[in-house]
């Protein structure tokens, strides 16, 4: 009875390999040597099409590129979300900073909606329009804001008296492409004397 395998060692199969590969490498580098050279040149093209490494791979790299383009895109674009996101909370909170600094008219007379088109045209990111429309406002005397974190609801917008300690504070909801990552809103508040 004949067994299906033929009982030659590991050894013996990979040494007819790696000379069969030395043979064809011999061969390669031979012909694509210029004349005059030496004989060990060839460059890594004719090794690897020597050991086997180079095979028809039409196409290979087309389905390589769509399988890992759309997950490299998702993640760009969450990148740039997050990106956005903390530029939209740094413009907000410089714009409050300069606001506490050199307070505007609108701001000591109490009119929330003007000094929210002020504070809208200081934050160049998002569209006028739509800042406008999403911006949270509310300024309140130091002594009667909350002891404990509160969200910014926009109800009070209290201008106070002359050497009033107030606080001002903001939020603003922050562009949102990937439905995937959670919607992110910029928050700042400072406080200042009037």
């Amino acid at each position: 009875m004949r067994r299906p395998y033929a009982l030659r060692s590991v050894a013996s199969r990979s040494g007819a390999r790696l000379r069969a590969c030395l043979q064809a490498w011999k061969a390669a580098t031979a012909a694509t040597a210029p004349a005059g050279a030496p004989a060990s040149g060839g460059g890594a093209r004719p090794i690897a099409a020597a050991l086997g490494l180079i095979r028809g791979q039409g196409g290979s790299a087309s389905v390589e590129i769509a399988l890992l383009a759309w997950p490299t895109m998702i993640a760009l674009v969450g990148i740039l979300q997050f990106v956005v996101a903390q530029y939209t909370q740094l413009l907000l909170g410089n714009a409050l900073y300069d606001s506490a600094a050199t307070p505007e008219a609108e701001l000591l007379l109490g009119a929330s909606s003007t000094y929210k088109a002020t504070l809208c045209r200081k934050i160049r990111i998002v569209p006028s329009d739509t800042c406008r429309a999403q911006i949270i406002v509310e300024m309140m005397r130091l002594t009667d804001a909350p002891s404990v974190a509160t969200s910014i609801t926009g109800s009070t917008f209290d201008a106070g008296s002359a050497n009033d300690a107030l606080l001002l504070r903001a939020a603003l909801p922050t562009l949102r492409v990937l439905p995937v990552i959670p919607a992110m809103t910029a928050q700042a508040s400072v406080v200042f004397r009037r």
